[in-house]
């Protein structure tokens, strides 16, 4: 029998997270997810080169009892930083939506960082091209309602400036932990643009 035929893929490790005690499997991401994640790492690795805060795609985070794989984080505090992960609450979050983890990122995830006073919090839609930003409040909770930002077509930039509304027109967003960050949704969902 040729090799090539009883070759099998290698068991590549999954990621695993667990909150709360319930343990989850990570499926694979989807194209869109990638890409997402692809434009996401390259502006937060470019802007936070030589700065004290730390950018770190795909880390594993102890928060507590629990352990999470968020997207990227974002740590201002060495001493949390250690050789297989990071315990202690990042000071951003970024997390990247799918279908098969949209509820638990939203139900799940959403309260474990407020509660352990993770400062920002993002939620990316790689589909439609929405950041929604959750900032962490003196009274330890998210607010509410958060802020979200869309990705408009040139059709609906240019509908919203005809009907006088060009000031709902947002083409970038800040972020309030770090105002020198200021991204471009263009920039960011470039792929949904193609």
């Amino acid at each position: 029998m040729d090799d090539a035929m009883t070759m099998t893929l290698p068991s590549y490790p999954r990621v695993i997270e667990m909150i709360k005690g319930q343990i989850y499997k990570m499926a694979r991401p989807a194209i869109s997810h990638v890409r997402a994640s692809r434009s996401i790492f390259r502006i937060l690795d470019n802007h936070f080169q030589g700065k004290k805060c730390e950018f770190f795609p795909e880390p594993q985070v102890q928060l507590g009892d629990d352990e999470v794989a968020p997207d990227a984080c974002v740590v201002c505090d060495p001493s949390k930083v250690t050789k297989t992960k990071i315990v202690g609450a990042p000071d951003l979050v970024i997390e990247i939506l799918s279908p098969s983890t949209r509820r638990k990122d939203m139900e799940a995830k959403h309260p474990l960082y407020e509660e352990h006073g993770v400062k920002e919090y993002w939620m990316i839609e790689p589909v439609s091209g929405d950041v929604t930003i959750y900032s962490l409040l003196e009274n330890g909770k998210y607010n509410n309602p958060p802020r979200t930002y869309p990705l408009l077509s040139e059709e609906d930039k240019t509908n919203m400036a005809r009907d006088g509304l060009h000031y709902l027109i947002i083409e970038e967003f800040t972020s309030p932990l770090f105002p020198e960050l200021t991204i471009k949704l263009s920039e960011l969902f470039e792929y949904l643009e193609q």
